[in-house]
């Protein structure tokens, strides 16, 4: 059939051809990656923040000492 002929007729694929909007879908997306964005950097910074704190503790009694018995 040539485009003459069919230009008369409804096209029963035309509904496949015609695409489709990505912003219908993601209209209640968008917030909860965001939250679950913020999560994910908190979680991330309180890892951070404890190691640090780990890593800078007071001196206590200073460092544990290996000391050698006199006798074997």
């Amino acid at each position: 059939m040539s485009r003459s002929d069919m230009a008369g007729r409804e096209n029963p694929f035309e509904d496949d051809y015609r695409g489709f909007d990505v912003r219908e879908d993601e209209t209640a997306r968008g917030p909860l990656i965001l939250t679950l964005a913020i999560g994910v950097l908190l979680i991330f910074g309180g890892v951070v923040w404890n190691t640090y704190r780990q890593g800078v503790r007071p001196p206590t009694d200073g460092l544990p000492s290996v000391i050698a018995e006199a006798q074997p």
